[in-house]
């Protein structure tokens, strides 16, 4: 009976130990060096929700200098928006659409991670199978996406309306360095003109 006893008074500690383990917690991905990382729902803690105003943004970014500024879109255009740096330098353009939510965020600085995108702002491109589309913007910028995502790439080439239609020509960007990348809180379509305007990236911004 007393050896009864024990096997059932061991086998209740081993349930015991057993089911205090804790389960794992995922850690969180974190980018080596990164200030800011680009996501499908936001570029750090800057979401669709985040007006796009002076006092939201300087909320959202404690820690990082936000201030409004003329954000130039190419040789011909520019419009108001913010910028936000982090020890003297540009990280990001903030661009408000005419209801004062976030039209689109650029990111400027090596040190804005892509999440899931083969992409460096500064280094050689060489992601095409990433990309779908392509626009133009004042016939200086080339912005390419993929239908359905979140997140732009822009080179500083010439180009026109019919530039880099195909996958074929596409290859043509392989080797160019990315000036920049561009989040969006609306997903891009085929249609979609990541700089505003209108027909292939336009001169107005989308009349904002």
């Amino acid at each position: 009976m007393a050896k009864r006893h024990s096997l059932l008074t061991i086998g209740a500690l081993g349930a015991s130990c057993y089911t205090s383990v804790p389960a794992p917690v995922p850690v969180p991905v974190v980018e080596p060096g990164a200030a800011f990382t680009i996501r499908p729902a936001s570029v750090g803690p800057i979401t669709a929700k985040t007006p796009a105003n002076l006092l939201a943004l300087r909320t959202a970014l404690t820690g990082y200098e936000v201030k409004p500024a003329h954000i130039v879109l190419g040789a011909s255009s520019n419009r108001l928006g913010y910028n936000v740096y982090k020890d003297g330098e540009k990280l990001l353009h903030v661009v408000p659409d005419a209801a004062g939510a976030i039209f689109n965020v650029h990111a400027l600085s090596s040190k804005i991670a892509i999440a899931d995108r083969p992409w460096k702002i500064g280094a050689k491109f060489n992601g095409v199978k990433s990309i779908s589309a392509c626009k133009c913007w004042a016939e200086e910028v080339v912005v390419c996406f993929k239908a359905g995502d979140h997140v732009a790439v822009a080179f500083t080439r010439e180009c026109s309306y019919d530039s880099y239609g195909s996958e074929d020509e596409r290859q043509d960007l392989i080797g160019l360095t990315i000036h920049r990348v561009l989040w969006s809180p609306k997903a891009y379509t085929e249609d979609s003109n990541p700089y505003g305007g209108g027909e292939y990236g336009g001169e107005d911004y989308g009349g904002l």
